[in-house]
């Protein structure tokens, strides 16, 4: 890798990948229509509009709030990758008729920006998903959220997924272990638990994201030393891991064999292969770590049939079934177990499926990121 000390440690954005990757991107409901279907991922399931909005047997609007809806459409800020929501929008408008459009940032800033334009009294976003609760409990607290309740609340809320009295819910689960890129790993040498990990062929060679890019770093972390001790943590440490900023970059890095192996997320893992990208997923048989993927409704939200919709449609069958293709675990747990690509999705409450909890949250996160911070050398 040829750097040295923290500079070897630590990837920040090329202008080129900045511009790519953590600017802002709006994706117009025109655009997206423009784009290919989703049916490749999942075949598109029966809709029923004789009286209202039916999708795969289940209501997502009566015929008050669908009429209303067609003529509306749904604005969404979202800190999940550029591809997730992407495909979510445009399987939204293919399953419902309505238009959406998102715009994709970091959390981070995605809480600056709601926070900016909530005080000056320009709200532009009906709908926000992040990837850190703490963000999202931000926005609850400053009163930019409303509680809604979609039709499937009472399984929802049975599930430990509603937050803040229906501010926000768990849109579903992102699940995080490893891949690595066949390219720089021959079969024979290719990893399959986190203690292969630690092998020397992996010295300056593994790629991860620093903890405070989102509750999904933070869980993976828990994970790591809840399962296997500080000790495994402080053992990868040594291994001199490449720290990156974003998922972006370490993905980027991942695909160009500039590394060997890096922490993703399973959603990016099935992707990147479907892209041509010489990567593969390892789900380890000691698990994976799980977090909430938050999702809430704005002020201006509450008054946008078309945003009542898309909450409706994201818990609905349909919605949850095509966030597990992806590689997202169901919130709803009454549709049972799914596929995504090779992989069987672990349930909540499997042995493979290691949920870091808000009361985890509470009580360890302090801990977990002193630890991580000091491990990885990390002062960003």
């Amino acid at each position: 890798m040829g750097l040295s000390g923290t500079a070897r440690r630590r990837r920040g954005r090329s202008a080129r990948t900045g511009l790519a990757a953590l600017l802002a991107v709006v994706v117009l409901g025109g655009c997206a229509a423009e784009a290919s279907g989703t049916d490749d991922l999942l075949p598109v399931p029966a809709r029923d509009t004789s009286d209202g909005l039916v999708i795969a047997g289940e209501t997502i609007a009566d015929r008050e709030l669908y009429e209303a809806a067609r003529d509306s459409s749904v604005s969404i800020f979202s800190g999940m990758g550029f591809e997730t929501e992407d495909l979510t929008v445009r399987r939204f408008r293919e399953e419902t008729g309505i238009d959406a459009e998102f715009i994709r940032m970091p959390s981070n800033k995605l809480l600056e920006r709601v926070l900016s334009e909530a005080g000056a009294d320009r709200l532009s976003v009906d709908i926000v998903r992040t990837t850190d609760t703490k963000a999202t409990d931000t926005l609850a607290e400053a009163g930019v959220l409303v509680p809604y309740r979609t039709p499937f609340d009472e399984e929802l809320r049975a599930n430990g997924v509603v937050f803040d009295d229906g501010r926000y819910i768990s849109s579903f689960y992102s699940l995080y272990a490893f891949a690595y890129n066949t390219r720089v790993v021959p079969p024979e040498e290719a990893p399959t638990e986190w203690a292969d990990l630690l092998q020397p062929r992996y010295r300056n060679a593994i790629g991860t994201v620093q903890i405070g890019a989102g509750s999904y770093n933070m869980a993976l972390s828990d994970l790591l030393v809840q399962t296997f001790g500080e000790d495994y943590l402080r053992r990868l440490g040594e291994q001199g891991p490449i720290v990156y900023d974003s998922v972006a970059v370490e993905m980027e890095a991942l695909s160009r064999g500039e590394i060997a192996a890096a922490t993703v997320g399973l959603n990016n893992g099935i992707a990147l292969p479907r892209s041509g990208a010489p990567i593969k997923m390892v789900i380890p048989d000691s698990g994976a770590s799980a977090a909430y993927t938050p999702l809430a409704l704005t002020t201006r939200g509450a008054d946008n049939p078309a945003a009542q919709v898309f909450m409706n449609w994201q818990m609905s069958r349909s919605g949850q079934e095509f966030a597990a293709a992806q590689g997202f675990v169901p919130a709803r747990t009454s549709l049972g177990a799914q596929k995504a690509g090779e992989f069987d999705l672990p349930m909540p409450g499997d042995p493979g499926f290691l949920l870091m909890t808000q009361q985890d949250r509470a009580e360890r996160e302090k801990d977990v990121r002193k630890l991580w911070r000091e491990v990885f050398d990390y002062s960003g």
